[in-house]
């Protein structure tokens, strides 16, 4: 959008509330699984930020320095655009909900309930998606699952 070859690119998503499932086509055997939206309502903050962006673009003193917008251009249809071009910035998180309650994925020490032996110690135990990158709290998950391993060990199992 700049003279200077400088593009002005509106992001958002952090604090994005658009919920997606994945389900097993076969409820006794793991497999690809089935990906669903439940409502995308994070184009219409997306279409915010661009509009915001624009907004801001065009007041001075930017807006001397600025040339045309090229991408999606004036007049264009925002949400279509956005939907068409939004990716993923390869930071998933908060897919499997962690708690005390039955119907949560992960127990309070990150073991997946009923399946034996598995944890989940990654961005997805997470209960919100962090408004900074998500390595920082990936290891801090990462390093309690470790102190949840060896507590574990080091309490005796009785043997059969």
């Amino acid at each position: 959008m700049c003279r200077t070859g400088i593009r002005t690119q509106p992001t958002g998503g952090q604090g994005a509330t658009s919920r997606h499932q994945a389900r097993s086509a076969m409820p006794d055997a793991p497999d690809c699984p089935r990906c669903g939206r439940q409502g995308c309502t994070d184009v219409d903050a997306l279409v915010r930020a661009l509009e915001r962006a624009r907004e801001i673009i065009t007041t001075e003193p930017i807006a001397s320095a600025v040339g045309r917008e090229l991408f999606p251009g004036p007049g264009s249809d925002v949400k279509a655009c956005i939907r068409e071009t939004a990716i993923t910035t390869r930071h998933p998180a908060c897919s499997v909900a962690m708690g005390s309650q039955p119907d949560s994925a992960l127990d309070e020490v990150l073991r997946v309930r009923g399946v034996d032996g598995l944890r989940v110690a990654d961005a997805s135990a997470l209960p919100r998606i962090p408004r900074a990158n998500t390595n920082a709290p990936s290891i801090m998950i990462g390093e309690r699952c470790a102190d949840f391993l060896l507590a574990q060990s080091a309490t005796p199992t009785p043997r059969r």
